[in-house]
C-alpha cells in the first residue's frame, strides 16, 4: 500500500479492493488538560450497503426517512456512496477526537436525511485466524529464488 499516512493506505486499499464504495476518515490529537498531556484518535469509515437485517445484529434506529425520489433519468442519479463520501468530506478533525462528541451524534449530523443506523459496538481484538497449513500452501507458491528474496537478514519472511 501506498500513500502518505493510514487514512491515505486505507483509502487506496478499498478503491482497489473493495466491492462496495469505502471512505475512511482518520484523525490524531493531543488533548492538553490540567492532569497532563494525552493523545486522542478517531475515525470513521462509510460504505454503501444494502440494508439487511441479521439476527443478533439489530440496529439502533436514530431516525429513519425516505430516499428522494430522482427524475427518472438515470443521469441524476447519485452514484452509490457518491453521497456519504461528499459529507463524509465535510468532517472536521477535530470532531472525530473530541471526547464531547458522540459517534451517534456525529453520524446524525452527517447522515441525518437519509436515516441513521447505529449497531451494537463489537470488542476488537488482535486475533490471527490464519493456520499454519494456510500460510505454507501460500508460500509453496513461490519458487524457492522468490522465498529467498523475501526472507530478511533476520531469516524471517517480511
Amino acid at each position: 500500500m501506498q500513500g502518505q499516512g493510514l487514512e491515505d493506505a486505507a483509502r487506496q486499499y478499498f478503491d482497489q479492493s473493495a466491492q462496495i464504495p469505502t471512505r475512511v476518515r482518520l484523525a490524531v490529537a493531543e488533548n492538553v488538560t490540567g492532569a497532563g498531556v494525552q493523545w486522542r484518535a478517531g475515525g470513521v469509515m462509510t460504505q454503501f450497503c444494502r440494508v439487511h437485517r441479521n439476527a443478533g445484529t439489530a440496529p439502533i434506529s436514530i431516525r429513519a426517512m425516505p430516499r428522494r425520489a430522482h427524475n427518472g433519468n438515470a443521469a441524476s442519479r447519485p452514484t452509490p456512496g457518491s453521497k456519504p463520501r461528499r459529507l463524509l468530506a465535510t468532517i472536521e478533525d477535530h470532531e472525530l477526537v473530541d471526547p464531547a462528541l458522540s459517534s451517534e451524534r456525529l453520524l446524525y449530523r452527517l447522515f441525518h436525511e437519509q436515516g441513521v443506523t447505529v449497531f451494537p459496538a463489537q470488542d476488537v481484538r488482535d486475533a490471527c485466524r490464519c493456520r499454519m497449513s494456510g500460510i505454507e500452501a501460500m508460500l509453496r507458491r513461490f519458487t524457492p529464488l522468490e522465498r529467498r528474496d523475501m526472507t530478511g537478514d533476520d531469516g524471517l519472511i517480511a
